[in-house]
């Protein structure tokens, strides 16, 4: 076999091919095979060589077992060469002689766009720019020359992508920049959808392959920038000689790279705020958007001209016609094209979140369309349920089935954050973040925690770390954040957010830790016990104390300090959810009660209240806490479940309902229980006779808890609302000094 030839013996062409092929394969037949190969073609150096001739060689090897048939084998490889005419698909960076080591991926620092990665920079400056390729944002199919990713080069850099648009066309290039000194630049904010690479952009130095839900934002933003660019925030900020610098995660990070994603992601929050511009992409022009569109402005005139007339509270009380308000009518198809664009998916997701709210500038686009206030849509599902827009905005009057909000939800709860980041200027901790934002959702069920980490006031205190690596389990992630948020509060607070039946795909969860994937979001928790008392001044079931936990090396057990309370007992049916016509349970709750011998609430009469109490978590309609006048509501409340409505007065009737407000605030849906000492609670479902009740140190409200077989730990359960147990009662029952472990 020939040697190797001599680095003056090799042309830039040859030894980018036998590096990058020396980086497909691992025996050393293959080095033998390929610089064989150019000693014997070493005149044809003037063709290209295309991925044809790697995949060759590639084939090859595997089946060439003896060095005997090398000789017709190089003679193929000849023949292959002279056939080629497209360019090489993947070119190293580097002009070292020395091959990739192919077992080690820290052993190069470029990744193949179309192989790997749908990103990358070449440039370790943003002066440092290459000659503009020439493309249009149109289907292509993919480019035999991918582009390549190197290590970005400091601490602080990120990627633009630079777009110069002429009348027909856009020429693409990646710069390398540092985020606090960056060209003003716009930055997209998109639902990633289907991960498939559909369509390709070209660059200086190769393709870089795109999904279809980004191929459609960067040609619809870009027209959409330049058609508005004079009305928009900032508007003429960012462009410049017709060139304007966008980010946009997918091209702009490169996700192959587990290390420079655990970098970026955690700065994603700083790029956006840093951007000129944020650009919310609804998505494509579909189902009549345009007329949607047209729909809110006209609502928003609407709107705003009876605010001046000061005739916009309950403008759509029951009867109103829209035709006579100059609306048009209920059946006609922009209120559908209305609820379509209000029911896209972009704001369900939890990435949209930061990108949504931390920026002062920011506008939708659908389509080639700018909805420059987002605020109109806040406003507009704000004023639906103030009769203030008409019902038809959100619901289909004419439908005979329920209509899935789900999307709406999720755009208030985003625009409702906006407005407490931007004018209020307050930000939230991650335990607050998570529970807040319960329905948003996301491909990884990780991201549930990446994607709020950056927004927490207190991510430099918990010690999460933002880490993609494949290794690193949901479990490991929720459980982790689980531990770091109790030893940075010193609080069990977050245990408040623990739901029996978790929903989680990865490895088993502790019955401890929360279960925040994106299949949990059905769990409703806003009527935790907790989630009440947002200040943290109405409850304290172990008074003052602190949290006093440890953990198993495994993190699959937490030990604290604290007293088994009592134990459930059987009550029948009413077991059941009180609410509307379900008043009846509470009779059997009171005989419950009085077998235990009423040693808790003593008279007949104080089980009354007690129950009036549990009900609504000892909270008025205020949210502060039952006053007498919750008394008289709760009596008219039980009388309008047992008497008929005839036999009531208006004034009690809106007494009545005033009450049934507040239960849906707190406790409807639950099972109520019954203490063998006599304790009302109010249970979550799956909770049975036979668990116990403790009250644990650093926790604001009591836990349910079951024996294991081990008889010396327990089934974490959930919080449970205990009257009598709500204010540090249990305190006068012993010193909380009890070691429970649980799992």
């Amino acid at each position: 076999m020939s040697e190797a030839p001599t680095s003056a013996t090799y042309d830039p062409l040859t030894h980018r091919v036998l590096a990058h092929t020396y980086r497909l394969v691992t025996r050393d037949l293959a080095l033998s095979l390929v610089t064989s190969a150019f000693l014997l073609t070493r005149d044809l150096s003037s063709h290209h060589l295309d991925r044809r001739f790697c995949d060759f060689t590639r084939r090859s090897f595997l089946s060439w077992s003896s060095e005997d048939t090398i000789a017709a084998a190089m003679s193929q490889v000849t023949k292959s060469l002279h056939g080629c005419e497209t360019e090489m698909s993947c070119t190293s960076a580097s002009t070292s002689m020395a091959p990739v080591n192919p077992q080690s991926d820290a052993g190069t620092s470029t990744t193949c766009a179309d192989e790997t990665a749908p990103e990358d920079t070449h440039n370790d400056s943003q002066t440092n720019l290459e000659s503009d390729a020439k493309t249009e944002l149109t289907p292509t199919t993919p480019q035999s020359n991918s582009y390549q990713y190197h290590a970005l080069t400091g601490a602080r850099s990120i990627r633009l992508l630079r777009v110069k648009v002429d009348e027909s066309e856009s020429h693409f290039s990646l710069i390398e920049t540092d985020v606090d000194s960056a060209p003003r630049y716009v930055a997209i904010s998109y639902v990633w959808g289907d991960p498939a690479v559909k369509h390709h952009i070209t660059l200086p130095d190769g393709s870089v392959g795109i999904t279809e839900s980004l191929h459609s934002a960067l040609r619809d933003v870009l027209r959409a920038l330049r058609n508005s660019k004079d009305a928009i925030p900032a508007g003429n900020g960012f462009w410049k000689d017709h060139t304007v610098h966008l980010w946009a995660d997918a091209v702009c990070i490169n996700q192959r790279d587990t290390q420079e994603k655990n970098i970026q992601v955690p700065m994603m929050t700083d790029i956006y705020v840093t951007a000129a511009l944020v650009v919310t992409y609804m998505g494509p022009e579909a189902d009549d958007s345009e007329r949607a569109i047209d729909l809110i402005e006209q609502l928003w005139k609407f709107y705003m001209n009876n605010r001046q007339r000061g005739t916009h509270s309950q403008a759509f009380a029951p009867g109103y016609n829209l035709r006579d308000m100059g609306l048009p009518a209920s059946d006609d198809a922009s209120w559908k094209a209305l609820r379509q664009l209000l029911r896209r998916p972009w704001p369900t997701r939890v990435w949209i979140l930061q990108e949504f709210i931390v920026n002062q500038n920011i506008i939708l686009v659908c389509g080639t369309r700018a909805i420059l206030r987002w605020e109109n849509l806040w406003f507009m599902i704000c004023g639906y349920y103030e009769r203030e827009f008409p019902k038809e905005c959100l619901t289909d009057v004419h439908a005979p089935f329920f209509e899935d909000l789900h999307p709406v939800h999720c755009l208030f709860e985003l625009s409702y954050l906006r407005f407490v980041f931007q004018k209020r200027g307050s930000t939230l901790s991650l335990r607050a973040l998570l529970c807040d934002c319960q329905r948003l959702e996301s491909s990884d069920a990780r991201d549930k925690v990446f994607a709020l980490l950056n927004l927490a006031n207190d991510r430099d205190s918990l010690d999460v770390k933002t880490d993609f690596s494949p290794t690193v389990t949901v479990k490991d992630v929720y459980a982790m954040t689980t531990v770091c948020i109790i030893r940075h509060e010193r609080s069990l607070d977050i245990l408040s957010s623990v739901c029996m039946h978790k929903h989680t795909q990865d490895d088993q969860l502790p019955n401890w830790v929360t279960d925040w994937s994106p299949t949990a979001r059905t769990v409703d928790r806003k009527n935790n016990v907790l989630a009440c008392d947002p200040e943290a001044t109405l409850f304290g079931a172990s008074g003052q104390s602190s949290a006093q936990v440890s953990f198993n090396t495994q993190y699959t057990e937490l030990t604290s300090f604290g007293m088994i309370i009592d134990v459930l007992i059987p009550v029948g049916d009413s077991r059941r959810e009180v609410g509307p016509s379900k008043a009846h349970p509470l009779v059997l709750m009171q005989e419950a009660i009085f077998r235990t011998g009423n040693h808790i609430y003593h008279t007949a009469t104080g089980v009354k209240d007690a129950l009036r109490r549990a009900l609504t978590y000892d909270l008025s309609h205020t949210g502060e806490e039952a006053s007498v006048s919750s008394e008289q509501d709760f009596d008219a409340w039980v009388r309008n479940n047992t008497t008929a409505s005839a036999a009531m007065s208006d004034e009690e009737e809106l007494m009545a309902a005033r009450f049934d407000r507040q239960l849906s605030d707190t406790s409807r849906g639950r099972p109520f229980g019954v203490t063998s000492k006599g304790y009302i609670c109010v249970l979550q479902h799956g909770m049975r006779p036979g668990d116990v009740v403790a009250i644990l140190r650093g926790g604001r409200v009591p836990y349910i808890l079951r024996l294991t077989d081990d008889a010396d730990k327990y089934v974490f359960l959930g919080e449970v609302y205990v009257q009598g147990l709500m204010k540090g009662e249990a305190l006068l029952l012993g010193d909380l000094s009890e070691k429970i472990t649980l799992v």
